[in-house]
């Protein structure tokens, strides 16, 4: 598959606020870890990666879940190829958030749940084992339940950062070029022809 010039667009939202999908962000695509962040409505990051040695360029739109821009949530969901769904592991209430954010992206999307959106479940702050509020096993079991990837990460300390993007935008392409070849397999397939049968 030919994946010149591909631009997979991205968002990573946080289940509340201080869960620490900025500072993913900007670790991965500075490679510096901000404890202190000023947080806007959204910033949005391009960064170039390889996949299979191929580059894709991401476009990134860090987000946070607010029913004040409504609106705007909407139209990136809309727009969006994948979705980063973070919570911390250090916050219950944050691995909950994100259950009603997974539940919006399939409402705006005019999705069924048997029809697959790329989407990772990650789990922050993984440096931080003692104060942890949510299992391991919490994570990957409601991911699995949902049939998206999951993935422990610290934004720290740089652990499991590049893999979450390469993951996810993996999981796109596949989705992208399995989708192609059944609308080109849709328009060839031959019609079966009307005819009489003489016994």
């Amino acid at each position: 598959m030919s994946i010149k010039n591909e631009v997979i667009k991205l968002i990573v939202f946080g289940g509340v606020f201080g869960v620490g999908s900025s500072a993913i962000v900007i670790q991965f695509v500075s490679g510096h870890f901000v404890e202190l962040y000023d947080p806007t409505l959204e910033e949005i990051y391009t960064k170039d990666i390889q996949v299979d040695g191929e580059t894709v360029k991401l476009q990134i739109t860090d987000t946070f879940n607010s029913d004040e821009y409504e609106a705007l949530r909407f139209l990136n969901i809309s727009m969006a190829d994948g979705f980063v769904l973070t919570y911390s592991i250090t916050s219950k209430e944050s691995l909950e958030e994100i259950k009603g954010i997974y539940e919006e992206i399939y409402r705006v999307k005019h999705k069924n749940k048997n029809e697959p959106i790329p989407i990772i479940i990650v789990g922050n702050k993984c440096d931080l084992e003692n104060e942890r509020e949510v299992t391991k096993e919490e994570g990957m079991n409601y991911a699995d339940n949902i049939n998206c990837p999951f993935i422990e990460c610290s934004a720290k300390t740089n652990e499991n950062i590049n893999q979450i993007f390469e993951i996810i935008t993996r999981n796109i392409l596949e989705q992208k070029y399995q989708r192609e070849e059944e609308e080109i397999w849709t328009i060839k397939k031959p019609k079966r022809e009307k005819g009489c049968c003489v016994v």
